[in-house]
């Protein structure tokens, strides 16, 4: 190798392919991959040797790190389509499946082609030949031939050899996340060759005219696979379990078109197919009408981004007619009443509280302290599991010491609107809480200014699919059946809005946002916090709980045997 060895560029990941070679300018992609091209033949190019100058569409080298980075993940991302295309069973398309895949194959290689070339250095009578016989042998293979193309064209050096360019068409189909039989390769020639001589009909026409930029692919069903939609979403920072919320709902979406209209790509599905899929969501999944309502949403948004990100045409789920029933149903299930709410009854608290107290083998809870602050201040649980020693912090109003804890972002528990699993759910979640005055004692045991890392280490996600408390909203559904955490939030906010507190005050302390606008000039009032966090706390009367949960003495021992 000499001189011409490649090296790697230090920081960069294992494996991303990106070299530098001494003496040389620019970048270089090297893999190795003829393994692959061993079992695959024809599948590669330079069997499966890519030692690639990275240069931009108009032919400059690229010199910018981060621009060389881009291209190595791009160019690695296709040849993962391409194996996976190649080791996973084949795909039957449909016909409107077929026409997406075309027009976006054309799109691409149109554009590859022109490379931001001169239009009046573009050879068309070369490549309207080609296309011709490409478009011809797919109608041959169509029908079932075997006949293998010989068919070469040369214009002064170029030598443009028909079998060459069939099997590069191929990788290209592979390279999107295409994974269509033979049968339907030979379809996808057809439509692709009658698409490309139309592009290359109307470049003639501009290129009589003198124009120099060649013209971009006016294509309008484009089409990338499910996968591909996922992954642009993805690349939006959601938090993990909207993530996995979004993802349930493609899977669903996806096998129902699948089986109900024979469709596997996205592109496919229409306006009239998403009002059919709105009814079975809500007639025929056993989904009840909020969750079906939630499904839209996140499919809404997945086609949003598609169309943001140019893999979709257009969004069917926008400019959907209203369902004024539906609406009217989810409203009635939703409806708070005196037999349907969520709020806890004293001798509710009681009972949770003993039985967090007390497992199978008689002990408490070892987060029993996270289950008492989030009954005390009605904060999501993952807020409360998350906090860190010091996060137990006081503050002064006149002459009065609040005892409060500091709800944040930090290292380990950021915002969930930028991808973190369990973390703060808006602006308004990062905020101050007053604790009652109960919860003093509790409050010392872990403030502490020079603690910066996890009060509660042991609701730490232990997995990215976990969020901080969760193993303790488990366990304390599994000793109340058919209790939830939020219920906490619920009882607090009725505690307080009906002994007087003001509204403002307890979105304040809940970390709910505002509807008005003046809540951005409205700061936390901590003295009618104190008073709906001491409210909720009689209410509950969370004090009778501190003292079943104090440790016990030898003395009081001996009295509770007696």
């Amino acid at each position: 190798m000499g001189r011409d060895k490649p090296s790697r560029i230090e920081g960069t990941p294992r494996g991303l392919g990106l070299y530098r070679r001494q003496g040389r300018e620019g970048f270089f992609y090297v893999k190795d991959w003829s393994h692959l091209a061993k079992e695959f033949p024809g599948a590669f190019e330079r069997n499966g040797r890519f030692n690639e100058w990275i240069k931009r569409p108009d032919g400059t080298l690229i010199e910018n790190l981060k621009e060389a980075k881009a291209y190595c993940y791009l160019r690695t991302g296709e040849l993962e389509q391409r194996k996976l295309a190649l080791t996973q069973p084949t795909i039957r398309y449909s016909s409107q499946d077929l026409e997406g895949i075309s027009q976006t194959v054309a799109s691409v290689w149109i554009k590859a082609w022109q490379r931001g070339a001169n239009l009046q250095q573009l050879n068309l009578d070369l490549w309207r030949g080609f296309m011709e016989g490409l478009r011809d042998l797919g109608s041959i293979r169509a029908a079932g031939s075997d006949f293998k193309p010989f068919f070469e064209l040369r214009s002064g050096d170029v030598l443009v050899s028909l079998h060459e360019e069939e099997q590069k068409l191929q990788r290209l189909i592979w390279d999107q996340g295409y994974r269509p039989p033979s049968d339907q390769i030979s379809l996808i020639f057809m439509r692709f060759g009658s698409l490309v001589l139309e592009h290359i009909g109307k470049a003639d026409e501009r290129k009589e005219a003198g124009e120099l930029q060649p013209s971009k692919p006016s294509l309008t069903h484009k089409s990338k696979t499910w996968e591909a939609l996922l992954k642009a979403k993805e690349s939006e920072d959601i938090a993990v379990g909207t993530m996995k919320g979004i993802a349930n709902a493609v899977e669903r979406l996806q096998r129902w078109a699948s089986e109900k209209h024979l469709v596997k790509l996205p592109s496919s599905i229409d306006s009239e197919m998403v009002l059919e899929y709105r009814t079975f969501l809500q007639s025929e999944s056993n989904l009840k009408i909020s969750s079906a309502k939630k499904e839209l949403k996140f499919l809404s948004s997945i086609f949003s981004c598609g169309t943001k990100h140019k893999i979709l045409a257009e969004n069917p789920f926008l400019n959907l007619p209203k369902d004024r029933q539906s609406t009217l149903r989810n409203q009635l299930a939703t409806k708070k009443t005196i037999d349907y709410n969520n709020v806890i009854s004293k001798e509710a608290g009681i009972d949770i509280n003993r039985k967090m107290l007390c497992n199978g083998k008689g002990t408490k809870d070892p987060s029993y302290d996270v289950f008492i602050l989030q009954a005390m201040t009605g904060a999501r649980i993952q807020e409360i599991a998350g906090l860190r020693g010091c996060d137990f912090v006081t503050r002064r109003v006149g002459e009065t010491i609040y005892h409060c804890i500091r709800i944040t972002a930090w290292e380990q528990r950021g915002h969930g609107a930028l991808g973190t699993r369990g973390g703060l759910k808006t602006v308004a979640s990062d905020r101050f809480v007053p604790l009652p005055s109960c919860g003093k004692k509790l409050w010392e045991r872990y403030a502490d200014d020079n603690n910066q890392d996890a009060a509660f280490p042991q609701e730490r996600p232990m997995t990215p699919g976990q969020g901080w408390g969760d193993r303790l909203q488990r366990r304390m559904r599994d000793k109340s059946k058919g209790f939830m955490t939020k219920s906490w939030r619920e009882t607090i906010i009725n505690n307080a809005t009906n002994a007087g507190i003001s509204y403002r005050a307890v979105e304040m302390l809940t970390g709910k946002t505002g509807d008005s606008s003046t809540t951005q000039y409205t700061s936390d009032d901590l003295v009618v916090m104190q008073q709906a966090v001491e409210i909720n706390a009689e209410a509950l009367q969370i004090n009778e709980w501190l003292k079943e949960s104090a440790p016990q003495t030898s003395e009081s021992k001996q009295k509770t045997k007696a």
